[in-house]
């Protein structure tokens, strides 16, 4: 099961740094960041087909004054990430999604459960709640720190169909993957039995483009921070609704 993290917690901010990592080389450009918390330094391993020398310095500098209301400053690194490195891209991902959801990553009722615990946090001129932090260390996650092509944008087009096909289902285990640059579902689980896999399959295919390169342009005007920020909502292009055929 995927946690929801406040935006605060030292996992969200190990979150938001590898994906500012990420979106300062480009969301296209293969790679792969694991940023881990040490409380006393931070350090940063990944691999990246980049030969642009990310200087740490500089960046934690600004990420310190851009997050200054969430985090007290990132001030030691050690860079572990290696560069003009041949990555493969991810081409298939599975993805549990619970429908429907707020945010179909994460099952409703804990998305409940957060909503009265935490109650409000600094996002948009809200409060930040007081809580102790362990100081056990703590890394960053999939899908931050990873580019689009390692199996990031696979999981936000399994997410934009499942949004759609919420109404009917009230939960899907989703396989897709990437056949020459267009996406594929190649997997439903229905929860609730009442669709078979290859009819849905069928469904699917009819009423989706699955246009990988479409849903990139949607993605680079993005901010990517707002996924750790904003852990309840989602990008607005992913609910985008779309015409569905009548499944018979």
């Amino acid at each position: 099961m995927n946690y929801i993290f406040e935006p605060i917690s030292k996992k969200s901010r190990c979150n938001l740094f590898a994906d500012f990592l990420i979106q300062k080389l480009g969301v296209c450009t293969n790679s792969i960041f694991y940023v881990t918390d040490h409380k006393n330094f931070y350090v940063i391993n990944g691999v990246t087909e980049s030969k642009d020398i990310i200087n740490l310095n500089e960046i934690s500098e600004e990420f310190n004054k851009r997050y200054k209301n969430f985090f007290s400053p990132i001030t030691h690194t050690i860079d572990l990430i290696n560069y003009s490195v041949k990555i493969e891209p991810k081409e298939r991902f599975t993805s549990y999604l619970f429908l429907p959801s707020d945010n179909i990553s994460f099952h409703p009722q804990l998305i409940q459960k957060y909503k009265e615990t935490v109650g409000s946090y600094y996002h948009d001129g809200h409060r930040v709640l007081e809580y102790h932090q362990s100081d056990t260390p703590v890394s960053s996650s999939f899908p931050h720190g990873f580019s689009l092509k390692q199996g990031r944008l696979l999981n936000y087009y399994a997410k934009h169909v499942g949004y759609n096909i919420s109404r009917m289902l009230i939960g899907v285990n989703f396989s897709i993957e990437l056949i020459d640059s267009h996406v594929n579902p190649i997997g439903y689980v229905n929860l609730d039995g009442t669709l078979d896999d290859e009819s849905l399959k069928s469904y699917l295919l009819d009423s989706f483009d699955f246009n990988y390169e479409k849903l990139i342009n949607k993605i680079e005007s993005e901010d990517l921070s707002n996924e750790v920020l904003d852990p309840l909502n989602d990008f607005n292009f992913l609910k985008e609704n779309v015409k569905l055929d009548v499944f018979i």
